[in-house]
């Protein structure tokens, strides 16, 4: 083949940096998930989690903000909340009505499902907001339903600066982000509930004032 044919099947400059674009998109999204699942295995503790997740959802996708916390809703052991970013997630999370006075997380909370606004400017859901969002530096946000040991509420909510931001791979290496901080809270939490059982157990055994002995099933001495 000559070297002028191989050159029309060349796609334009356009389509070549879409595919490079989109590439890069990818990598860094799935960068993203294998960090935050670094830090569920090596977390110390629920606030180092949460932290340490925000923070390195912040350093791979550059969101304008990231917020994980327990909310209102539910009953059971709350969330130790982090947050990381420029914007006040507080402030924008509380004020986006996405329909019926609910806010986004609410909305995700309700429907166990992500919930999306990709244009604050061009949702209807966000007419009451929409200007302060941008005015905060948000034009498209996202949350995502964190699930809790228990029927706590827990969600994980991000902002960014650009519009149509969170689209099917972005949304789904959410979701997985959610799951991997799911597991990783029952994990702490099983693993702290045994600690605190331990010191339980050789507490009562340091106060007793006569001399115990531990038999197992097969008659030896534990």
């Amino acid at each position: 083949m000559s070297s002028k044919a191989r050159e029309q099947q060349l796609p334009p400059d356009s389509i070549l940096r879409n595919s490079v674009d989109q590439f890069t998109h990818l990598y860094n999204i799935l960068l993203m998930v294998r960090n935050v699942g670094r830090v569920v295995m090596e977390a110390a503790g629920e606030a180092d989690l949460t932290k340490k997740t925000c923070d390195a959802l912040m350093e791979a996708r550059r969101y304008k903000g990231v917020w994980i916390g327990s909310t209102a809703r539910g009953e059971g052991e709350a969330l130790a909340s982090a947050q990381a970013g420029s914007v006040d997630l507080a402030a924008v999370r509380l004020a986006g009505d996405a329909g019926d006075g609910e806010t986004l997380v609410d909305v995700a909370l309700r429907t166990s499902a992500p919930a999306v606004v990709q244009d604050v400017l061009n949702d209807e859901r966000c007419s009451s907001w929409g200007r302060e969002a941008v005015a905060l530096g948000v034009r498209s946000a996202a949350a995502v339903p964190v699930k809790l040991p228990g029927k706590a509420s827990a969600a994980l909510y991000v902002c960014s600066g650009q519009p149509d931001i969170f689209d099917k791979a972005e949304v789904g290496a959410l979701a997985k982000v959610a799951r991997d901080l799911s597991s990783g809270i029952e994990r702490l939490r099983q693993r702290k509930a045994m600690k605190d059982s331990e010191a339980r157990y050789r507490a009562t055994l340091d106060s007793m004032l006569e001399g115990c002995q531990i038999i197992g099933s097969d008659c030896r001495y534990l």
